[in-house]
């Protein structure tokens, strides 16, 4: 899980967004407290999200905390419970992981000297993580290390690990829907990464899944790209399946309205990193005209340049943003 799922505020209901910040604050929280002021950079996304899933975080007592942005912040509502501090655990083995994972991609000395810091953290939680999860983490461990260039293979142990994380959070029964979607999740968030990532990995010459399936196939990497897309796509379809099928939305509308928003923010980015590099490509074009310098506030909450994969006119923004606001 890398960051992507982050829901846009101006596009969910204020007690959803409530709720979403409480849970967001409460992790940041439990990160310091457990890890200290610099752990609070680690937060991720997608753990808010999954602890959203657990109807019992909507009911657990609320106490208000300093922020230690207190310039912008000052005091924040937050959620003590062993629920929250047992995601912040996991926030710091993701990123222990993920930056194993970076580290065997291009190594670098400021790599290794942050993940052997966060290492000597994370060794007692990987001690209290459950037998099945130790061993799945260390057969993922086995896989990042060997830099396995099949990124299908890759893609799916991202999925399978998404589920395990969130599986250690409870072993509540009743949110295995949610379970197997977060597998789901897994997997998009590992595609989606190398759809945002194509141009910067191209120009510096980085991996990219794309740029590898490229060279093997002689194909061009307008076409692989498009297959990627498509197998995106794919997922996005599978996990609003799943919601439909487990009555997420009837069941846990905080959980489905977060979701929803997230994927649908996260395409929204993937849609508008291709225009902008259609744009570049051929500059002559019309339809990219909010692209230009001080026109990007857009991109931020037009659902028509999100969604439907086109620009909209400056004059058109006030429009169709549902924001209400719009920098054009």
């Amino acid at each position: 899980m890398l960051g992507h799922l982050k829901p846009r505020s101006c596009r969910i209901q204020p007690d959803v967004k409530q709720h979403y910040q409480q849970l967001y604050c409460s992790l940041c929280y439990s990160l310091r407290q457990q890890f200290g002021l610099s752990a609070s950079f680690l937060i991720s996304h997608e753990l808010t999200l999954c602890l959203a899933a657990f109807s019992e975080s909507a009911v657990l007592p609320v106490e208000t905390c300093a922020c230690p942005a207190k310039l912008f912040c000052q005091q924040k509502p937050v959620i003590h419970a062993p629920l929250i501090d047992r995601a912040a655990q996991l926030c710091l083995l993701l990123v222990w992981l993920k930056l194993i994972d970076s580290e065997v991609d291009q190594p670098a000395f400021y790599k290794r000297r942050l993940r052997q810091t966060i290492e000597q953290k994370v060794q007692p939680i990987l001690a209290r993580l459950s037998a099945e999860t130790q061993q799945f983490v260390e057969a993922y461990l086995v896989l990042i290390r060997a830099d396995v260039s099949d990124f299908s293979m890759t893609a799916k142990m991202s999925g399978l690990l998404a589920k395990q994380v969130f599986q250690e959070l409870s072993s509540d029964h009743t949110v295995s829907t949610v379970a197997d979607i977060t597998l789901l999740l897994g997997e998009l968030i590992t595609i989606a990464d190398a759809l945002l990532d194509i141009a910067q990995d191209s120009k510096q010459q980085q991996y990219n899944p794309i740029i590898v399936a490229s060279q093997q196939n002689q194909t061009s990497l307008a076409e692989e790209y498009a297959l990627l897309k498509a197998n995106y796509d794919q997922l996005v379809e599978q996990i609003t399946n799943k919601m439909v099928a487990g009555h997420l939305p009837a069941t846990n509308a905080v959980f489905s309205a977060l979701l929803q928003e997230s994927v649908r923010n996260l395409t929204g980015k993937i849609q508008r990193s291709a225009l902008k590099k259609r744009r570049n490509d051929t500059p002559s074009v019309n339809n990219y005209n909010c692209w230009a310098d001080g026109c990007g506030g857009c991109f931020d909450c037009c659902q028509c340049c999100g969604e439907n994969g086109s620009c909209c006119e400056c004059s058109e923004c006030p429009n169709c943003c549902e924001c209400g606001g719009c920098d054009c």
